[in-house]
């Protein structure tokens, strides 16, 4: 067991997420998920990460970028949630978490950066907010256009148009959810009671896409019709991270009170104008009546 207290710097959160970020997330459900004695800095500071991504875990004089790496290190520090899965099951989840990688990964970086619409009303405001200046002036940018080539060289080609990739990137994504469905059936987690590695990798993945004001699009529209897997993410938010979900909350509570607030307003102006519009008609009246007398 690690003697060290360890630090793992992510992404922050919004949306009532703890962090916006995939592969952030589900490391963050796997500690939450083992129990690991971590202090989480939640940065958006690209300049603090020696990759210039997040997550990073760092342990003593060891760092840690990758999931797969920081996943292998707490295990070897005998921190982890897989502990009590069957040989099958272990299996099961390095087959799964390579076809997430595989199918479903290309098709978030292709809504999240690729994609014209999402990345302009959602993705860029949102980083160029949270990343610091000048930083935040080139930092999307230069996000978007890893996201394009990782998109590229697994899905495109030299005989292949833009938007048939598009369609091949979200069809496969849509029977990578089908899976994922199927194989959580009715149980609470992948593997029955107790949540997995597995678990937090889908959470990662899928969290974002259920809880981040998008665009319309097929995926998300076609993550609500899975409702097992929604309920999962839910769940994971409300017993793991249960601060953010509350967070999430009175901000949406705070937002309509502002709105009810304005429509107070709104109200209160026009039945001023309408009292001013009678106090003038009235005053019109008593004009008329005066000049009559006169």
């Amino acid at each position: 067991m690690a003697r060290d207290k360890m630090k793992l710097s992510v992404w922050r959160g919004d949306w009532g997420l703890p962090s916006v970020d995939p592969h952030c997330l589900a490391v963050l459900a796997y500690c939450k998920f083992s129990g690991v004695p971590v202090d989480v800095v939640k940065t958006g500071n690209p300049w603090s990460s020696p990759t210039g991504n997040f997550p990073v875990l760092s342990a003593g004089k060891e760092t840690y970028c990758r999931v797969s790496d920081i996943f292998t290190y707490l295990r070897k520090e005998n921190w982890g949630s897989d502990f009590e899965l069957s040989r099958k099951q272990t299996a099961d989840v390095v087959a799964f978490s390579a076809l997430l990688e595989e199918k479903l990964l290309p098709a978030l970086l292709q809504l999240w950066w690729v994609d014209d619409k999402t990345f302009v009303d959602v993705t860029r405001p949102w980083y160029a907010s949270a990343v610091p200046f000048p930083l935040s002036l080139f930092h999307p940018r230069s996000k978007q256009k890893k996201a394009e080539l990782r998109v590229l060289l697994t899905k495109g080609g030299d005989h292949i148009s833009e938007l048939e990739k598009e369609a091949k990137v979200y069809k496969e994504a849509k029977e990578c959810l089908n899976l994922l469905s199927y194989k959580l059936g009715e149980k609470p987690y992948m593997f029955g009671q107790l949540p997995s590695s597995l678990d937090a990798l889908v959470f990662g993945y899928l969290a974002p896409l259920m809880k981040a004001p998008l665009p319309s699009n097929p995926l998300q529209t076609h993550l609500a019709q899975c409702s097992n897997l929604m309920r999962m993410c839910s769940e994971i938010l409300a017993t793991f991270f249960p601060a953010d979900v509350r967070v999430s909350v009175r901000r949406a509570g705070e937002s309509q009170v502002s709105v009810r607030r304005a429509g107070e307003r709104q109200v209160s102006v026009r039945r001023a104008g309408e009292r001013f519009q009678v106090s003038v008609r009235r005053a019109g009246e008593r004009s008329s009546v005066c000049q009559e007398s006169w």
